[in-house]
């Protein structure tokens, strides 16, 4: 005789199957879930994590926790909660550094009594991660490149002419995320400042003039 599959504990199995690390953590608490949770891109290069407070409760502090692969995470952000603001409130932090590929998100409440409870979990995809800053331009003698933050890899950097000549190339360590290139002997005209790490590229308009 074959024995029926119970319908509560299949859902348990897969909710420990696919959120291990929110579950696990968040039975000792018995804390309810009273917030709203999201993300999203914030300009170029950022993410954007709010959560939105729908009733009050005994929280003492939210951490943001991120992960770029859904089983290892860690925080990046701690907010103390502010008891004297009305319901709903919003509270939002920014993630000045998301990776490419996913991002995962979620909040940590902490609780008066040391319990503490996950909210769900929101994901984004970034798929450029590199902000170049060049400065100035236009430019005249030398030109400063700047990443906003610092590659996993060797970088390169080429200034290229509108004719597509290369007319410098250089190669920096992934420790280093500035660079100063002389464009004195240059034309005037416009290039195109062109930033390579592996299989990622991104360019950047230049024009030079010298008055």
């Amino acid at each position: 005789m074959k024995k029926a599959f119970n319908p509560i504990l299949l859902s348990l199995i897969m909710l420990i199957t696919f959120n291990a690390k929110p579950f696990a953590q968040a039975i000792s608490s018995a804390m309810p879930v009273t917030i709203m949770i999201n993300a999203d891109r914030a300009g170029e290069h950022k993410v954007a994590i709010s959560w939105t407070i729908l009733v009050r409760i005994n929280t003492v502090s939210y951490d943001v926790e991120k992960s770029n692969d859904g089983i290892s995470w860690k925080s990046i952000a701690t907010v103390n909660s502010d008891d004297s603001s009305s319901v709903p409130f919003t509270y939002t932090v920014l993630d000045q550094v998301p990776q490419k590929g996913i991002n995962f998100y979620t909040i940590r409440l902490k609780d008066i009594s040391g319990f503490y409870t996950y909210t769900g979990i929101k994901c984004v995809r970034v798929d450029e991660v590199h902000g170049i800053t060049v400065y100035p331009n236009p430019s005249s003698n030398t030109l400063n490149i700047t990443l906003a933050q610092f590659p996993h890899a060797e970088w390169i950097v080429s200034i290229i002419n509108s004719n597509g000549q290369v007319m410098t190339q250089k190669k920096y360590a992934k420790n280093i995320n500035t660079a100063t290139l002389p464009v004195d002997n240059y034309p005037n005209g416009n290039y195109i400042v062109n930033f390579a790490e592996g299989n990622d590229t991104q360019s950047s308009n230049l024009m030079i003039n010298h008055h």
